[in-house]
């Protein structure tokens, strides 16, 4: 490689937003408004709260290419959203809105993306 592709990659390389990890996050924004636009109340809205700001957190961190294995988080907290209308009580439409979006959560979490950047011998360790 050339001297001036590893000075970019070094400062202009390294992050990225797969599609899947946006949408994602755009799930987990989502949930945050779920008071406002479902009428979430109580303890399944601070729910949606925690979780919904996790994926968000999670998303930025799994953006960077060498953390991109953080993004098996949010497998953990759609599973958790997908468990949480049924530990805390909530309405039928909230309760499928809850599960749908866990679901989705997990399931954009589990592709990668594309890795556009070189680490050398620790490119294996990228998954």
């Amino acid at each position: 490689r050339s001297p001036v592709a590893v000075v970019k990659d070094m400062f202009g390389g390294g992050v990225n937003l797969p599609w899947n990890l946006a949408v994602a996050g755009l799930v987990g924004l989502s949930l945050l408004f779920t008071r406002l636009t479902l009428g979430a109340e109580a303890s399944i809205a601070d729910a949606h709260h925690v979780i919904g700001a996790l994926v968000l957190t999670t998303v930025s961190v799994a953006a960077a290419e060498v953390a991109r294995s953080a993004r098996f988080l949010n497998v953990a907290l759609g599973l958790a959203s997908m468990a949480a209308p049924f530990i805390y009580p909530s309405t039928p439409l909230v309760t499928a809105v809850t599960v749908v979006c866990g679901l989705v959560i997990v399931l954009l979490s589990l592709r990668r993306g594309p890795v556009r950047s070189s680490y050398g011998s620790w490119n294996r360790f990228i998954v």
